[in-house]
């Protein structure tokens, strides 16, 4: 008896383990008391993405406004930012723009774009012209009657989505099964605060003369601080450290909560029109991501979150290593940048982000071109002599019309281009990850492919994908026979080519495009 007793425990042993192995337990599983989902398909609710954009290249609309702001001035951060956000975070439903422009540059017709994108005009908010980004996020929840979502994600255009990431990066459900946004906070929060938030507002206001952007934004912030004191008329969560760090426009929220916060403000601050009825920035406005994130926190205690994105300067792209989920490429405020930063900001977004969307109007279609540099209009790349060898050099040559200076260029799964000689079917290539351009027999790697960067003055630069450099014309000098080097960027005029197209079939012996 004690042996089958034996045999019989050690079957129910190996069962057990069995069952284990293959994803059964014994005892029921427990229900995980966190209401929080991780899982993106578990979040099933619809989130639209919300833009406000402006592009003061249109030249009516610099004498309408009535603020200007360099970075107001579009270096193509919104077409770099929709790739993004295309690629990285597909689950949103809609895309809307709100905007003083008619359309969007780069984008196609309406019609062929509205399954997924939706033009607003920025007066249809507000009932008015403004330059205030302010009163455009106080009154976000009037999109509701343009059929938005009731979840969004708010971004300015100049942030990018850099990894795929889930809903959860920015929504959860609450222990009622809402979904509710998170706050963005990467700093310590605490009680007790409110004498050193007077302070430090007092010294701003004391020392922000003509209230300047960075001066007029802190204060704004302290502003709204001290005010959701006075509302709740009790010490609240505040920043406990770093009272210039905040949460930037990347953030989930929510139409009805920002309503709520809209009634709030016009209920019970004195200078509520300049919050919620600014035609410009002004100092009595009050910061409105700060007032909305720590009104959710000592309301309805939601939860925070860090991870708000990363922050990097303009001028600083090159040297930056872009690993974030999120990150914004800030032009702080109406500092002057160079013509090379833009241009140098230009390359590394559409090294980033070099996959066109369905929705945008390419720069140009695949086809046969010559190339002329900027040095001199009547200059042309040329395959030297026309060779069909491998190793044949490019060179700087006039006019001819020939086979030598036309090349197909070809847009490709692996998103860069390539360049292929007419003359000899080969490709240009920087042969051995050197400088120096030649033309070489059809490969994979990377030094025969080309990211081409639209400079916004209508000439391309072209940088291989092999390495950070530019092609150039060697010495800067418009001669016959220069040759066609790769070099560092520096937004000269002999990095900059202009591509024309060919009506003509190759060897036609048209001269349509000579």
């Amino acid at each position: 008896m004690k042996k089958i007793l034996s045999i019989i425990c050690s079957l129910f042993i190996v069962f057990s383990s069995l069952m284990s192995d293959i994803g059964f337990a014994m005892d029921p599983p427990k229900k995980s008391s966190n209401c929080q989902v991780e899982k993106n398909n578990e979040i099933s609710d619809d989130i639209d993405l919300v833009y406000t954009y402006v592009d003061l290249h249109d030249e009516k609309l610099q004498k309408k406004r009535n603020s200007l702001h360099q970075k107001d001035y579009d270096n193509d951060e919104l077409k770099y930012s929709l790739r993004s956000v295309i690629q990285n975070i597909p689950w949103i439903r809609k895309i809307f723009i709100i905007m003083p422009n008619e359309k969007v540059k780069f984008l196609k017709d309406i019609s062929e774009i509205n399954d997924k994108i939706v033009y607003i005009k920025d007066e249809d908010i507000l009932g008015f012209d403004s330059a205030s980004s302010i009163a455009f996020e106080f009154n976000l929840w009037k999109l509701k009657k343009f059929g938005c979502s009731e979840n969004i994600l708010y971004l300015n255009y100049d942030w990018f989505i850099g990894k795929p990431v889930k809903k959860s990066k920015f929504f959860y459900y609450d222990d009622n099964g809402k979904l509710v946004p998170y706050v963005l906070f990467d700093q310590k929060i605490d009680y007790g605060q409110f004498q050193k938030i007077k302070d430090y507002y007092l010294k701003l206001e004391k020392s922000a003369k003509g209230y300047q952007t960075s001066s007029l934004f802190r204060l704004s912030r302290m502003r709204a601080f001290l005010f959701l004191y006075k509302h709740f008329n009790r010490d609240i969560l505040c920043p406990a450290e770093n009272l210039k760090y905040f949460p930037h426009n990347a953030l989930g929220e929510n139409l009805s909560e920002l309503k709520e916060l809209y009634d709030l403000v016009s209920n019970n601050y004195e200078n509520a029109n300049d919050c919620l009825l600014a035609k410009v920035r002004n100092k009595n406005d009050l910061q409105h991501q700060t007032l909305l994130g720590f009104y959710l926190i000592n309301k309805y205690n939601r939860k925070v979150r860090g991870g708000a994105g990363a922050y990097v300067d303009l001028a600083q792209v090159s040297g930056y290593h872009f690993n974030d989920d999120l990150y914004c490429i800030n032009t702080g405020g109406n500092r002057h940048y160079t013509p090379l930063n833009y241009l140098k900001c230009r390359v590394k977004m559409e090294q980033l982000f070099p996959k066109r969307t369905q929705y945008e109007i390419p720069d140009f279609e695949d086809g046969i071109y010559t190339i002329s540099s900027k040095l001199d209009s009547n200059k042309r790349l040329a395959i030297k002599g026309g060779s069909k060898n491998n190793c044949a050099n490019l060179q700087l040559l006039d006019r001819n019309g020939t086979d030598a200076q036309k090349f197909k260029v070809q847009y490709n799964p692996d998103r860069c281009y390539t360049i292929k000689a007419i003359c000899s079917g080969k490709m240009l290539d920087v042969l051995g990850g050197s400088k120096n351009v030649l033309q070489c027999t059809k490969n994979k790697r990377n030094t025969q492919k080309w990211f081409i960067v639209p400079d916004g003055e209508g000439y391309y630069c072209l940088v291989p994908k092999c390495n950070d450099l530019c092609m150039d014309v060697c010495g800067a000098k418009a001669t016959n026979g220069a040759n066609i080097h790769c070099w560092s960027i520096h937004a000269g005029d002999n990095q900059r080519f202009k591509l024309e197209k060919c009506e003509d079939k190759p060897s036609s012996g048209s001269k349509t495009c000579g």
